[in-house]
């Protein structure tokens, strides 16, 4: 792909935004008991802000897919909290998981270098990590797997070090009681029954601090829709580890199988009326 084939959502109403913010969050604080802690972070608000993120970058690109006439299908894919994911959508006959990654810079936008030149990254730390779950199909008919490749700025990068994130969690000494015994009692571990209601566990989180109280968003930022993979391409995917990528601007600390996005097909290709009429977006 080209840069100019670079989708910049950037006009997400901020009321909007914030409303997808808070709904990645609430799930981020119901599901962390029954989530794996893959990046051994052994933070709790680390831990929460990261499945926050995935949830928040899913948020955007299903408003986006709204709003532009692509018909993708998430309700297929959605699990209960306490359930591993399948996938995060259905589009064209294949089942699609996006693959979004934080990046570092100064700016709204990347302008010392290309989007293009930033890595698609699969972990690949295992057998059975997602990448090697690109050839098991979890959907009757399904024709295949793709993955689509998307980024958000996490902070200012400035002489290496980084900025204030997007937004911190400041959780009070009862939330963070209370989550830490059920994280103990399930252990990252996926269950096959509802182990206790959304409602009574919103009641008790919330008793002593609202979610306004204890979120703090600093800046909303754009999502970058940039290129998309199937099996065509995975030839073109090769390991790193413990990768920095355009000094600083993506640091891994994990296994991947990687591709510079440049030599992918880009999202926009599958979508060309987007050329024509684009919705809460603009083309670089």
């Amino acid at each position: 792909m080209t840069e100019n084939e670079i989708i910049i959502v950037d006009s997400v109403p901020e009321e909007e935004y914030l409303r997808i913010l808070h709904r990645a969050l609430d799930y981020a604080f119901i599901s962390i008991p029954f989530t794996i802690d893959r990046m051994s972070l052994n933070n709790l608000e680390k831990q929460i802000i990261n499945i926050a993120k995935g949830r928040l970058a899913e948020g955007l690109l299903w408003f986006f897919f709204k709003h532009n006439s692509i018909k993708a299908d998430f309700i297929s894919c959605a699990t209960p909290f306490y359930q591993t994911d399948k996938r995060d959508f259905l589009l064209n006959g294949l089942e699609w998981d996006q693959k979004n990654n934080f990046i570092y810079h100064e700016g709204n936008l990347l302008t010392d270098s290309n989007y293009t030149d930033l890595p698609a990254l699969v972990p690949n730390r295992h057998t059975k990590d997602q990448w090697a779950k690109r050839t098991a199909y979890k959907f009757k008919n399904s024709r295949g797997v793709s993955f689509i490749f998307t980024f958000l700025k996490g902070a200012d990068l400035i002489t290496g070090q980084r900025g204030v994130p997007l937004f911190s969690i400041n959780l009070s000494t009862e939330q963070r009681t209370l989550l830490h015994k059920i994280s103990i009692k399930y252990n990252g571990s996926a269950q096959e029954k509802k182990p206790f209601e959304e409602d009574a566990f919103r009641r008790r989180f919330f008793e002593s601090q609202r979610l306004n109280d204890i979120i703090s968003v600093n800046f909303l930022p754009a999502l970058i829709i940039s290129a998309y993979a199937d099996q065509r391409h995975w030839h073109l995917f090769q390991n790193t580890n413990h990768a920095d990528f355009l000094n600083g601007t993506i640091k891994t600390k994990i296994k991947n199988s990687t591709c510079c996005i440049k030599e992918l097909p880009s999202f926009l290709s599958l979508f060309p009326h987007l050329r024509d009429e684009i919705h809460y977006a603009k083309l670089i």
